[in-house]
C-alpha cells in the first residue's frame, strides 16, 4: 500500500510539475521574464562542405528581477560545449529547445551580466530557402552558397538566444 502511495504521489508530482514543450517555447516562464537582452556578440564559422556550424555567442542582458537561473534556446539537434559566466563554466541543463543556465549567485536587479555560449552541430535544412526554416545549402558555379530561414522557427534554430517575440536585442555583432 506505502508503495503503491508513493509511486502515484510521484507520478502526479511529474505531471503538475513538468513543463511542455509549447510552455518552453513560446511561454514567459520566470526563468525568461527575469532578463532583458540587449545585445548578441556572434563568432560563427559556417563549414558548408560538412553542412556544419560552430560558434559562441555571447549574451548581454539585463535582470529585470533578481534570479539565479535563466532561460535560453537552441535547438535540441545542436550541441552545446559550455556556458561561460565571469571566467567560469556554468551548469546548464537542457528541455526540449531550450535549456536553463544556473548562475553560482542571484543576479541584482537593474544589473548588466553576458554569458558566452560555445556550441556546434548541423542545423535544420531546409529543401527551398522560401519555403521552409533551416538552412539552405547550395553549391553555384563551384561556389558554397549559404543561406537561412527562420522567421516561422526562430533563430534559435541555429544560434544559442532568448527565443521570445517580446524581447529583441538592439543590435547584433557577427564575425
Amino acid at each position: 500500500m506505502k508503495l503503491r502511495f508513493f509511486f502515484w504521489s510521484t507520478l502526479l508530482f511529474q505531471v503538475a510539475f513538468a513543463q511542455t514543450y509549447e510552455e518552453l517555447k513560446g511561454g514567459l516562464l520566470p526563468q525568461r521574464a527575469c532578463f532583458d537582452v540587449y545585445y548578441y556578440d556572434l563568432h560563427l564559422q559556417i563549414i558548408p562542405e560538412k553542412q556544419f556550424i560552430q560558434g559562441t555567442n555571447t549574451i548581454f542582458f539585463k535582470i529585470l528581477s533578481e534570479s539565479e537561473e535563466i532561460q535560453l534556446d537552441l535547438f535540441e539537434n545542436m550541441y552545446i560545449r559550455e556556458v561561460i559566466f565571469e571566467n567560469q563554466k556554468l551548469k546548464f541543463e537542457r528541455k526540449f529547445d531550450a535549456f536553463f543556465v544556473k548562475f553560482p549567485r542571484k543576479l541584482r536587479k537593474d544589473s548588466l551580466y553576458n554569458v558566452k555560449v560555445a556550441y556546434h552541430g548541423k542545423p535544420v535544412s531546409s529543401r527551398s530557402v522560401r519555403k521552409d526554416n533551416g538552412f539552405f545549402w547550395v553549391k553555384h558555379n563551384e561556389k558554397d552558397l549559404v543561406a537561412v530561414q527562420c522567421q516561422i522557427s526562430g533563430a534559435s534554430l541555429w544560434i544559442p538566444c532568448k527565443e521570445h517575440l517580446g524581447d529583441e536585442p538592439d543590435s547584433v555583432r557577427l564575425h
